[in-house]
């Protein structure tokens, strides 16, 4: 996944060190990480157009397509949203990492 502005709130080498311990190929490893990374990702930007106001959603997409890891996005979007949307991120990202640990690790068991 590309870097972005959000990635130094979503950490997930201890889902990485999950999937590791599991008898995978290379490839399968990397789509594996792969689908996380963007599951994440999903789910980041779902939680900061669920906090912003509807008629900045545009202006943002626009502008993080644009360039993703402009880290004065985060500042603008900072002065957007009423919430502190980092600790948000955080939240959220964790909850679902939690769901992700506990289906890699369902799938060890089977």
């Amino acid at each position: 996944m590309n870097q972005t502005l959000f990635n130094h709130l979503i950490l997930i080498e201890e889902i990485i060190t999950e999937i590791d311990m599991h008898d995978l190929s290379r490839e399968e490893r990397d789509e594996l990480v792969d689908i996380v990374q963007k599951t994440l990702h999903h789910h980041t930007l779902t939680t900061v157009l669920d906090h912003l106001p509807k008629d900045k959603h545009q202006q943002f997409l626009t502008k993080y397509k644009h360039d993703p890891d402009n880290i004065k996005l985060l500042a603008w979007l900072k002065s957007e949203i009423k919430i502190d949307i980092e600790q948000e991120i955080k939240v959220q990202a964790a909850k679902i990492k939690k769901e992700i640990l506990a289906e890699i690790k369902k799938a060890k068991t089977k």
